[in-house]
């Protein structure tokens, strides 16, 4: 059956359908439907179908993708988790990775699906409008720095929390070493009370760059990162506290510096976000569907029989 997505006369029709995603992901609305519904009537084929869709997006959880029923579909890799491209069973992938020679691959990096295409961030942006206010700002910070986090494995994030720790408390609203007696449950409205926000990815990797990152932007915190040793091609390292490759006594040194010195907090709070304050090429929505129009038009043909057999305009 056709969902959510109702046919647009004009369109041109494509079947798609959506397994091994997180339990809260919407198979209708989501970082990839939403750009394309601009162009194309979109047939979210439900995974308890009888049909079968033309093009499958799988992602990490679990392996419903290798079942024989989806054997004739195009099959897109896209992860929300540090993972590589499973090439042996996959015919296209749309991850965070740096993979600029390989036409089956489109670097999509995670942030971008949580500034565009989030409940969480609608209406925010991390643009720099021209009366932005670095002064007033500093004055509405009346905390030091927080930890939000559940997932307890990552040892670097947690080493950095024990060495900034001897400096001054860092306020734990996750599940992770909770200090406050709460677990905080809008985290960008938490977060805009802090100087600084522990940003630490789970694990490193070039272009793996996750929501960790920009949610303090969001919010007008600067970030202490960890993470991607690429981040400076995606963001102005310049605006936040870089701990990727070097030594976290430095890191935390330099912390204290800006804490102590509103002059130079405010000096990098000054500083946009993305490059030149313009959002970079992997924010451009044109990428995506320019990417799935080519893979698209390699089923153009069965595409055409599918729906003529189903009785569907195209």
């Amino acid at each position: 059956m056709m969902i959510g997505l109702p046919v647009q006369a004009g369109k041109p029709m494509v079947s798609v359908g959506f397994v091994g995603f997180h339990r809260l992901f919407n198979p209708v609305w989501n970082h990839i439907t939403i750009p394309l519904a601009r162009h194309y009537s979109i047939d979210v084929v439900e995974s308890d179908s009888m049909r079968v869709p033309d093009y499958l997006f799988f992602s990490v959880y679990g392996h419903s993708h290798l079942n024989p029923r989806y054997a004739s579909c195009v099959k897109i890799f896209t992860s929300e988790e540090n993972i590589r491209p499973p090439w042996n069973e996959c015919d296209y992938a749309m991850t965070g990775d740096h993979l600029d020679n390989d036409r089956r691959h489109l670097r999509t990096p995670i942030y971008v699906r949580y500034l565009y295409y989030s409940t969480e961030t609608s209406g925010r942006s991390i643009v720099k409008p021209a009366d932005y206010d670095p002064v007033s700002i500093l004055h509405s910070k009346t905390r030091f720095c927080n930890f939000v986090f559940s997932n307890g494995h990552a040892k670097e994030r947690l080493k950095f929390l024990d060495i900034l720790s001897k400096y001054k408390t860092v306020e734990c609203g996750g599940g992770v070493r909770n200090n406050l007696g709460y677990r905080v449950t809008d985290k960008l409205k938490f977060l805009e009370s802090y100087k600084f926000t522990i940003a630490f990815e789970n694990s490193s990797y070039p272009g793996y760059i996750s929501e960790k990152l920009v949610e303090p932007m969001v919010s007008n915190s600067i970030p202490i990162y960890w993470g991607c040793p690429r981040v400076g091609d995606d963001f102005n390292p310049s605006s936040f506290v870089n701990a990727t490759g070097r030594n976290l006594e430095d890191v935390v040194e330099e912390v204290i510096h800006l804490d102590l010195n509103d002059s130079a907090y405010m000096a990098m709070l000054s500083q946009s976000w993305f490059h030149d304050n313009k959002p970079n090429l992997y924010c451009q929505e044109d990428r995506l569907v320019g990417f799935l129009n080519r893979v698209f038009s390699s089923r153009t043909d069965s595409r055409q029989e599918n729906y003529a057999r189903l009785g569907l305009s195209t």
